[in-house]
């Protein structure tokens, strides 16, 4: 029966990181700008907003939705990650936080208004990127600064978007539930030189959500943006205090499975001892002992 037990903890533990490290691609998106940008691939994690024509992908609000992921225990985190493709920037000036990206919960909303959750947008070359909260009340849209407050300024102002050509944008915001409050790590990195454009750290201490659901975007119109092409979104939990857990039992019951020696006391349980009738005295010969 254990050693039944332990296969199956055995199996579960690596199937539950997998799971895990692996994550899930977000696709469905929808435009949450009610005066609507072309887009198109919006069941896929790579969908493209915009249509090649002059400033065609400025002001869309795209978002997404995921199974909700809590972080309501110390060690739980997530991991918003991909990249987006700029085509055509022609926008000279005030492009700080043109582009915003976020983690959500659409706390009970019937729309894209009253969201609760992080965003972070981009610093322009002059101005430092800023990290926001959502207000608990807010009326505002998910990436809008109505209804959000600033909790952090990049200490760089970080490098401008590239105009012209194409040119493509890592980004990533990671959420830690600690102790304190939520760990939060973001970044905003032009690929062309593995530049800054927003790169922070910081402790909230006064956290207003747990649960995360939605994805969100933004692409200011000041861009002046042809077409944004978004390469693989991904929301990825990390591994909770429960599942390291997990590895710790697993680790020990295979430790108590082998023997001092290092034999792996299975094999040693396949050896029947041999008994010897003697004179006057029963000799069992055992794999490590003798006993008269």
């Amino acid at each position: 029966m254990k050693s039944r037990c332990f296969s199956l903890l055995a199996a579960a533990v690596p199937f539950s990181l997998a799971a895990s490290a692996q994550g899930a691609l977000v696709t469905g998106w929808t435009d949450a700008n009610t005066a609507g940008v072309a887009f198109a691939d919006e069941g896929t994690a790579s969908p493209t907003f915009g249509t090649g024509a002059e400033g065609s992908a400025d002001t869309a609000w795209p978002y997404a939705s995921f199974p909700t992921i809590s972080l309501s225990s110390i060690g739980n985190a997530i991991t918003l990650s991909g990249s987006a493709t700029f085509t055509g920037i022609s926008g000279a000036s005030s492009l700080r936080e043109m582009l915003r990206m976020g983690l959500f919960n659409e706390n009970g909303s019937s729309d894209t208004t009253g969201w609760l959750g992080y965003w972070l947008g981009n610093g322009d070359g002059a101005s430092g990127g800023r990290l926001y909260e959502r207000i608990d009340p807010n009326s505002g849209v998910f990436p809008s600064g109505t209804g959000a407050s600033p909790i952090a300024t990049a200490t760089a102002p970080g490098v401008p978007f590239e105009s012209g050509a194409a040119s493509t944008y890592n980004f990533s915001l990671m959420l830690t539930r600690v102790a304190d409050g939520m760990q939060i790590d973001s970044s905003i990195v032009r690929t062309s030189d593995s530049q800054e454009m927003a790169a922070i750290s910081v402790l909230d201490t006064t956290v207003s959500v747990t649960d995360f659901n939605r994805v969100g975007f933004l692409f200011g119109g000041n861009l002046d943006v042809d077409q944004v092409r978004f390469n693989n979104i991904t929301v990825v939990p990390e591994p909770s205090a429960a599942l390291l857990g997990g590895l710790g039992l697993l680790a020990l019951l295979r430790r108590r499975r082998i023997d001092p020696a290092g034999t792996p006391l299975r094999q040693l349980s396949s050896k029947t001892p041999s008994r010897t009738v003697g004179r006057g005295f029963l000799r069992i010969q055992h794999p490590y002992r003798s006993v008269q």
